[in-house]
């Protein structure tokens, strides 16, 4: 899948216009694999929070296939 695609799946078309797939260089070590995270900018935070789509579809109970 996308990852624009998977985007598509796990966010609302409102909270999309506030997330980014590009992180930040200094976070790259600490994930996994950069497909899966976005910044998510909807908070108005400064610097945006990083998050894994996997837990946020979890959470949402959206069902993705790796």
């Amino acid at each position: 899948m996308i990852k624009g695609m998977l985007m598509k799946l796990v966010y609302t078309s409102e909270e999309l216009r506030n997330i980014d797939t590009g992180l930040p260089i200094s976070l790259w070590k600490k994930v996994d694999d950069t497909y899966y995270y976005v910044m998510n900018y909807n908070d108005r935070g400064v610097g945006g929070n990083l998050e894994d789509m996997r837990e946020i579809a979890k959470e949402r109970n959206i069902v993705i296939d790796d």
